[in-house]
């Protein structure tokens, strides 16, 4: 009957097991970034029939040195993958290899309690412990290290209870196993060296102790010595109490604390050396958590139970005194403690494990299909992971750091150290010609960005600046999320020497902005190709006569056209109709080569989105972003009449009860403006009800002075009084605004450029002569003179 019950309990802890770890990868994505590089590291084995591992070099292969991975894990793996030939084994075997543990811990348990139900207590504990179920869930080689572990600590244990050489035997033979799976071996050493100091001081009176020790600090020095690099890897880093209970976990903390000191005074060494190897590991841990995640809990575990099932009875007792019918309460205890460490394993399963979400998939699947296998990426080390995991393309610091240690010569902390270092001057250096010496150095061809790299600041004040426009790079594919540059080292197309005019005010101005390849804004938190208003430019320049450089920037906008014909915008980048509808109104007049390209983008464009307006598709722009593509498009006939006219009553619709648009004032009047333009030539009555139903809400944010209420808590451009003139007198509203606008000064600007330019289109439209436009721009800047 006992042997049942043990049976039933520990087969119930085992499903307990599977469920928790199999709730980690519930949605069938990894958790962490290590997962993605050790299932590639399995795949490669497997593709390659193994041929990838260096078998001579035993320093590498049993983990001494600093960035070297023992392959045992991935050899394994690379054969179960090789029989089944499915992704999913790489989500059951953390299960298997988990579960297993939880065995192998139970019969731990039980030989040093000798008690079944206080084995499946530690057992359930261990089990449900954070940092083991961190660590025994994921597909990561310290899953089959912690099983081997302690398999070997099984072996150990009986050895030196038992006396029997067959259990040193197959600790020896697992021990080797371990040493080619992962470095953990060392804790094992560590640990079983604390669990033999209470055999040793039984043995030896205080004269011998002394001795020994002389000896023996010498001795556990050469580790150091003779590989100093993994104690350099090993994380150095303060942890709080908070953490703590967080990870090692309440119930087992607190009672394996308060069970210490029984430990510490029992008879029975074994019971020593557990005390001892859970003290020393959890004060090591507060400076490195690699101690205490999650080699503190083995023994933790043990010895919370043992104290917990001795205070029990003492529980229950004080339960019974209480003088009222509670029979069934007297379980109350047993059923908290075994419901709390549960219940925080399942809180650490969807709070601190959750799946990691790959936003640039579709970038991952482009870099598969169109780049060579053999790329070479410039990337964040944690972008790597996935970048390697997803595609088998190379990054700099995490392809140096994981892969190159387990494929070849595993690379010194120094070489890792100066990687990373480059890596970080590519990104951040204002010297350009260093970074480009640096990817010829590493042989990186292609850039990959994202939304979470350009937050940086490292990379939103380099790299990123200047990529958009410099023809070493090749913007190649943008999604809104991802953005990837093919690098060139000897672009055909070179920069461009301006030489400083005095012709006129606008030239000289505009000059302050030539980056050698455009025109850019100094506000780096716009894409900084600024196609828009680099078209709008070759007009001025060719009123100017600027041939040289008009026929340079028609080339430059070629190179810079993604393939499809579209241009991009916003940051991160990717396909706008409103920048490419600009663009192509105002480069319809000049010889551009992919003018025709454009041309067909922007028409199957239109046709998709008014397709996607007409049967209530769901529409991936702004109604701000479709307004201010409208005018370019019905000015240059890409649209149809039918095509303007969904277009038009999709904005009106949009349109909210106040009279504005979207969610601020910047796309009201964005909004408006660009009907205004629109009515101008369209005449559409429909268009003029609606603008001054917005002329209405406009107006009610205004002073007396014309200027916005709110101006002190916000910053309005001279551009948007422009703007603002231009809705205003489309819709034949008395206004003052040009007053306004002619107080223009590039130093007040966000963007002294762009500001610039979007008062001279205003013009522009407003007169339809650009020769009074670019009087009245003339005139502005002839107020202040301005130098870059």
């Amino acid at each position: 009957m006992r042997f049942k019950k043990e049976y039933i309990c520990l087969a119930l802890i085992l499903i307990l097991s599977i469920i928790l770890r199999a709730l980690v990868h519930r949605d069938l994505m990894f958790i962490t970034y290590d997962e993605y590089i050790h299932k590639f590291l399995t795949v490669s084995l497997a593709n390659n029939n193994f041929q990838n591992i260096d078998f001579s070099n035993i320093k590498s292969l049993i983990g001494l040195s600093a960035y070297s991975y023992p392959p045992f894990f991935h050899i394994l793996g690379a054969l179960i993958y090789k029989i089944f030939k499915t992704n999913y084994i790489f989500y059951i075997l953390p299960v298997i290899y988990g579960t297993l543990s939880t065995l192998i811990y139970y019969l731990i348990a039980k030989y040093i309690l000798k008690d079944y139900k206080k084995a499946a207590l530690a057992t359930l504990l261990f089990t449900t412990a954070p940092n083991v179920l961190y660590r025994t869930s994921i597909y990561i080689p310290e899953n089959l290290g912690i099983l081997l572990f302690l398999i070997c600590l099984y072996f150990f244990i009986k050895t030196i209870k038992e006396r029997k050489i067959i259990y040193s035997i197959f600790f020896l033979f697992f021990l080797a196993i371990y040493m080619v799976t992962h470095r953990g071996w060392l804790m094992l050493i560590f640990s079983i060296f604390l669990i033999v100091i209470p055999y040793i001081l039984e043995k030896l009176n205080m004269k011998k102790i002394i001795i020994i020790s002389f000896f023996l600090i010498p001795i556990l020095a050469v580790p150091i010595i003779l590989f100093p690099s993994l104690l350099k890897r090993l994380p150095r880093k303060e942890v709080s109490l908070l953490g703590y209970f967080k990870w090692v976990g309440l119930i087992q903390l607190i009672f394996g604390l308060l069970g210490i000191k029984k430990y510490l005074y029992s008879k029975d060494a074994l019971k020593r050396g557990l005390a001892l190897w859970a003290l020393a590991f959890l004060l090591i841990g507060s400076i490195s958590f690699r101690f205490r995640d999650p080699y503190s809990s083995i023994p933790i575990c043990i010895i919370a139970a043992d104290y917990l099932m001795y205070i029990l009875p003492q529980i229950i007792e004080k339960v019974k005194a209480i003088n009222i019918k509670i029979k069934k309460i007297t379980i109350l205890p047993l059923i908290l403690i075994i419901l709390l460490p549960t219940t925080q394993a399942l809180a650490t399963i969807f709070t601190a494990m959750t799946p990691i979400t790959i936003k640039d998939k579709n970038a991952f699947e482009w870099i598969k299909e169109n780049t060579p296998k053999n790329s070479v990426f410039l990337t964040w080390w944690n972008l790597g992971y996935f970048l390697i995991g997803e595609t088998g393309r190379r990054d700099l610091v995490t392809w140096t750091k994981v892969c190159q240690g387990f494929f070849g010569k595993a690379p010194s902390i120094y070489i890792v150290n100066k990687v990373y270092d480059d890596m970080v001057t590519m990104f951040s250096s204002p010297y350009k010609n260093q970074v480009y010496y640096l990817f010829n150095k590493y042989n990186v061809s292609y850039v990959l960005l994202d939304k979470s790299i350009r937050q940086y600041g490292l990379v939103k004040y380099g790299l990123a600046i200047y990529c958009p426009y410099d023809t070493h790079f090749k913007l190649v594919y943008a999604d809104g999320n991802a953005e990837i540059y093919k690098y060139y080292n000897n672009p055909k197309l070179g920069k461009f020497e301006v030489k400083k005019s005095r012709d006129n005010k606008i030239i000289t101005y505009l000059e302050n902005f030539w980056t050698g390849y455009n025109f850019a804004d100094f506000n780096i938190n716009k894409y900084t190709a600024y196609f828009g208003y680099n078209a709008l430019i070759l007009n001025i320049l060719k009123y100017y006569n600027k041939t040289k450089q008009i026929n340079y920037m028609l080339k430059w906008f070629s190179y810079k056209q993604m393939n499809n014909g579209c241009f991009v915008n916003y940051i991160p980048p990717k396909p706008s109709i409103y920048v490419s509808s600009k663009v192509y109104y105002y480069l319809k007049d000049f010889k551009f080569s992919g003018k025709e390209k454009l041309k067909s983008y922007l028409i199957n464009y239109s046709k998709d989105l008014v397709y996607n307006i007409s049967n209530n598709k769901p529409i991936d722009l702004k109604v701000y972003q479709i307004a201010s593509a409208l005018p370019y498009l019905y000015l240059t006939n890409i649209t149809n009449k039918s095509e303007n006219e969904k277009i038009v009553d999709y904005i009106i619709k949009n349109q909210h009860f106040d009279g504005s648009w979207g969610d601020n004032i910047f796309d009201t009047i964005q909004t408006a403006y660009s009907l205004s333009i629109y009515y101008k030539y369209s005449k559409d009555p429909k268009v003029y009800n609606s603008l001054k139903k917005c002329v209405s809400y406009l107006k009610s944010k205004l002073d007396n002075n014309w200027l916005f209420k709110d101006r002190n808590k916000r910053y309005y451009s001279k551009a948007t009084y422009a703007k603002m003139m231009f809705i205003f007198n489309t819709t034949n509203t008395t206004n003052n605004f040009e007053h306004i606008v002619d107080l223009y000064n590039p130093y007040e600007e966000f963007s002294p450029m762009c500001s610039l330019l979007d008062i001279y289109e205003v013009y522009l439209f407003t007169y339809n002569n650009e020769t009074i436009a670019l009087d009245k721009i003339n005139s502005l800047l002839g107020q202040k003179t301005y130098k870059g």
